[in-house]
């Protein structure tokens, strides 16, 4: 565990998680380092 700085690198790791592939019905990010607080958008 780190904390992602990049907002590039944040989403290549959300991105890993919503490929598709025969029997994937979900995904889960377990989210321990706050990076949803570094980007958040408000809107």
């Amino acid at each position: 565990m780190r904390p992602v700085k990049p907002m590039i690198e944040f989403k290549q790791i959300v991105g890993r998680g919503v490929r598709r592939f025969e029997g994937k019905d979900f995904f889960t990010v377990d989210e321990f380092v706050k990076a949803y607080e570094h980007f958040n958008d408000p809107e």
